[in-house]
Parts: C-alpha cells; sequence; structure tokens
C-alpha cells in the first residue's frame, strides 16, 4: 500500500474533514483493507498511539460532517461519510469498528434506510464469523455484537449471539440467568409467546431452587401476562394462583386485588362461574376493607355482570345496589350514570316498569350533569312510561 508523505499527512489531519479532496467509499464499501489519506502509515501493521488518537479525532471529524449533512437533507453524501468512518476505525480496534457499526446502523434504522442496513447488519455478521472461525469470540466481544444488531432491531441476529452466550456462560450461574432473561425477551419482541414462556419456566425453577421470592414473582408474572396475551387461561391461572400465595404473604394487597380480579376473569373465560365469582368477591372484600375505591368499582362491577350473565337478577340488583353505593363515595357520575341503566334495563326486561323508571331517571340526571346521551335515556323514559300507562288502562 502506498501512502502520502507523513509531515503532509500531519498537516492535513489539523485540516477539518470537510475540506478534504478524497475518494469516498461507495456506499456498499465496507472494507478492512482501505486507502484513505486519513490513515496514517503503520509500523508492522500497527500505528502508534499518537497516531492513533490523530486517527480518532478524524473519525470524530468524520462523524460530525455525515451529521451536519444529514441534518441539510443529504443522507446519501452522510453514509459516505460514516462508511468511510466505519473503515477507518477497524483501525483503531474491534471494539471501536463493532461501537461504530452499532451507533451508524441506529442512524439507518431511524432514517428507514434499508440498503444501509442490509450493509451494515452483513458486515456485523461478517465480522461474527471471522471471529468465530479464529476462536476468538468471547463474551466481551458478544454483547458488542449484541448492542449493535440490537440497535438495527434485527432480532433473529440477536438471538443467535444470545445463544452463543449461553454455550459459553457457565451453568446455573447468575449470568446464564441473564442470558436467558434477554433471550426471553427477545421472543416476545418477535411475539413468540411459547419460546418465551419456555425460558421464563425455566427461569422460575431456577429461582424457585433458591427460594429467591422477589425474582419468582417476577417471572410469574411474566408468564401470566404472556399466557394471558397467548389465550391460555388454564396455563394462566396455575401462575396467578402461586403470585396469590407470595402476595399475600408478603402483604402487597393492591397487587393481590388486581390479581384476584384477573383470576376471576381467566375463570369466567373458562366458564366456571363459581370460581370466577369467589375472585371477585375477595377481591372486593379486600379492596373495600382497605377503601381502595377504585377496585372496589372494578370488582363489583365483574360481580354484578356476572350474574347478569348467568341470569342471577335478583343478585345482580343487590350487586349494583352496592356499586352505587361505591360509587357515589368516589363521585364517578359517568359510573352511577351506566349502573342505573343496568339497573334500569334488568327491571324493565322482567316487567318492573316503575322500578326501571326511577333508575331511568336516575340516568338521566347523571347524563345531563355529563352533557352525555341524554336524547337515549329520555326514550328509555318514554318507553317505560308508555309500559305502565298501558298497565294502568
Amino acid at each position: 500500500m502506498k501512502y502520502l508523505n507523513w509531515s503532509v499527512l500531519a498537516i492535513l489531519l489539523m485540516v477539518p474533514v470537510l475540506f478534504l479532496k478524497s475518494a469516498v467509499a461507495e456506499p456498499s464499501h465496507l472494507e478492512s483493507n482501505i486507502s484513505d489519506p486519513l490513515l496514517p502509515p503503520m509500523l508492522d501493521g500497527k500505528l502508534t498511539p499518537f497516531r492513533e488518537r490523530l486517527l480518532g479525532e478524524s473519525c470524530q471529524r468524520l462523524d460530525q460532517q455525515a451529521q451536519d449533512l444529514l441534518k441539510k437533507g443529504q443522507p446519501d453524501k452522510a453514509f459516505e461519510l460514516w462508511y468511510r468512518e466505519i473503515n477507518l476505525r477497524h483501525y483503531l480496534g474491534l471494539k471501536e469498528e463493532i461501537e461504530s457499526l452499532g451507533r451508524i446502523g441506529k442512524i439507518a434504522w431511524d432514517n428507514n434506510r434499508t440498503v444501509d442496513i442490509k450493509i451494515i447488519t452483513k458486515k456485523l455478521k461478517s465480522i461474527q464469523t471471522n471471529l468465530e472461525t479464529k476462536k476468538q469470540i468471547n463474551l466481551e466481544t458478544l454483547d458488542l455484537l449484541f448492542n449493535a444488531f440490537e440497535n438495527l432491531h434485527s432480532l433473529d441476529d440477536l438471538l443467535l449471539i444470545q445463544q452463543r452466550k449461553l454455550d459459553l456462560i457457565e451453568k446455573n450461574s447468575l449470568l446464564e440467568e441473564a442470558a436467558l432473561e434477554s433471550t426471553a425477551k427477545i421472543y416476545l419482541d418477535k411475539f413468540d409467546y411459547p419460546d418465551a414462556a419456555k425460558i421464563y419456566e425455566i427461569l422460575l425453577k431456577k429461582v424457585q431452587s433458591r427460594s429467591d421470592s422477589v425474582k419468582e414473582a417476577e417471572y410469574l408474572t411474566k408468564l401470566s401476562e404472556i399466557y394471558d396475551q397467548d389465550s391460555q387461561p388454564n396455563s394462566s391461572i396455575v401462575n396467578k394462583e402461586r403470585l396469590v400465595n407470595i402476595y399475600s404473604q408478603s402483604g402487597q394487597t393492591n397487587l393481590l386485588v388486581s390479581l384476584l380480579i384477573s383470576l376471576g376473569n381467566d375463570y369466567k373465560s373458562l366458564k366456571d362461574y363459581p370460581k370466577a365469582n369467589e375472585n371477585y368477591q375477595k377481591a372486593f372484600n379486600l379492596a373495600w376493607s382497605l377503601k381502595y375505591l377504585g377496585f372496589s368499582e372494578e370488582a363489583l362491577t365483574d360481580i354484578a355482570d356476572l350474574y347478569v350473565q348467568t341470569k342471577q337478577f335478583y343478585y345482580a340488583l343487590s350487586a349494583y345496589r352496592s356499586l352505587i353505593v361505591v360509587q357515589r363515595k368516589s363521585y364517578n357520575y359517568y359510573g352511577l350514570m351506566q349502573t342505573y341503566n343496568k339497573m334500569g334495563d334488568i327491571y324493565f326486561d322482567n316487567q318492573n316498569y316503575n322500578s326501571a323508571l326511577d333508575c331511568f331517571k336516575n340516568s338521566l340526571k347523571f347524563a345531563r350533569s355529563l352533557k352525555y346521551q341524554t336524547d337515549e335515556y329520555a326514550k328509555k323514559i318514554q318507553k317505560t312510561q308508555k309500559m305502565i300507562d298501558q298497565k294502568r288502562s
């Protein structure tokens, strides 16, 4: 390779990159061996510390100039300079090269540069393959590659990196758990719920074996969320029942109330109405005793709606009356409007028109205060009054 006279190059390095007249790498040109006027002479294939510093400063100027071009609406020219920077950072070491690929890859992603994303991804894969071939791969390098691929949102490559890390990590170590947890999150990003669940199940067994209740609760929560998303209420229930015990023992009452309501919903979806009602009732009793009005209202609403669904209207009306007490305490006028309306519908369907009329009038009162759907309730009142008049005649 032929280089410029060093004395001339030293002067050029002091000049802003903006004024350097030189050939720029093609957009797809990412190579390890390049000819660039910013690359100083090396001794035995290495740069002296002084020349490394100068080259690093030149790379920084290239980056700044590229950013300026991007701001000016010239992305193609900007990426030409960024590719040039990546090629030069190769001579500053593997860490510098991979980090620059990740940083510029993020810029490509943020700016929807599909071709550039492919080029940078291909280069990162090439680096990984080369390291594997030379048996120079290690956890530090894998972390660098992981961060770079993460900036490119390359989920499949991230999974491969994580699998390689697991190969190198000693079994049953905390490092392995961290790698497994990261892998599970990648599967979730891919909406691959079954594979994510498998990993969290493995993690759950690990923390249970060492009685780590904090981590156990975390993984049980994750598994519950995954099974909820994947519409597997039976599997979700198993994990939530375990969580109930943990929250009960640790006194995490706010989490416990929410969990009991969620369990009720799972049992309801399975049409196990007695178990659904049991969990809703537990949630309400706990919430009411702790003056959690929001949770109390939610649990009572679920109880009442469940009774309506199972055609137990007497119990539904009783639950709605209790709900009105809670909603009045929390000044939930919108909720009161809806609750009176639901009660009115039950009374109307069961031909108790006088009670239905009272309920619809209350709905209208709150609707007027909210300026919401007043016509709908006025029509219900007219219809109900008509039925009362017909019964009298």
